[in-house]
């Protein structure tokens, strides 16, 4: 068996951190999954931004698309992406036991998609606002992939499609050039077109628990079930 062989085996952590204090919260973020026990691999890029990615100003959050493919390039099958605000306060693999049944793991982030998809990406899929308006967005601070499943692979697929022809350029403020409808807030750049991606695949499933944002150390759910905080560094 060669390494190749070895790495498909094992769950896969990736984040990017460059910079400032999200290079402090990957480091968090690393420690955090030893002391609580991770015993998968991980790949965090704090000097340099995954192999053949565009700049940020460029392509806004590409960084995520090439931190999967560079994942998947290096033969890992189940692949978590966490951004830097997050920490994990228990081991992570059900998250893993997650990705590998249904190959998707997405986190629900209180948005619909009216709210948040420009018309250049709804034009892109071919549906309307107002069925927008009835599909949850997800918050891509936590997105889990498996390759080999077919949920995971499409979902894949048509993200990194999206991002390929531009669609991450969009405003994270309202801007009447992303659309004049009075329902739209303000673009989400990778959530928003994540969202579409797991629209475009079928995939409807999206989770509320696993993850909480920070406040004193009260996760808000069965604290059983949290196995990640979010919060940023002072």
């Amino acid at each position: 068996m060669n390494d190749m062989d070895l790495t498909g085996t094992k769950p896969c952590i990736i984040n990017c951190g460059i910079g400032g204090w999200y290079a402090a919260g990957s480091e968090r973020l690393e420690k955090s999954l030893v002391f609580n026990g991770y015993a998968g691999d991980s790949i965090f890029w704090r000097d340099e931004l995954p192999p053949n990615c565009p700049s940020h100003n460029d392509n806004p959050y590409a960084f995520k698309i090439y931190a999967f493919r560079e994942a998947f390039r290096r033969g890992y099958k189940v692949v978590c992406w966490l951004d830097c605000s997050f920490w994990a306060i228990q081991n992570p693999m059900p998250i893993f036991d997650i990705i590998n049944e249904h190959g998707v793991f997405a986190f629900r982030s209180g948005y619909n998609c009216a709210e948040t998809c420009p018309d250049n990406l709804l034009s892109a899929v071919g549906i309307s606002r107002d069925e927008a308006e009835q599909i949850p967005e997800t918050a891509t601070g936590i997105v889990g992939l498996n390759i080999d499943n077919p949920n995971g692979k499409k979902v894949f697929e048509y993200w990194s499609e999206f991002c390929d022809a531009g669609l991450f350029r969009n405003n994270r403020v309202h801007d009447l050039n992303d659309s004049k409808d009075p329902r739209f807030k303000f673009g989400r750049q990778d959530q928003s077109n994540f969202s579409m991606a797991l629209y475009k695949a079928g995939v409807s499933f999206l989770y509320e628990d696993y993850v909480a944002y920070y406040n004193g150390g009260n996760p808000g759910m069965d604290a059983k079930k949290c196995i990640f905080f979010i919060g940023g560094i002072a």
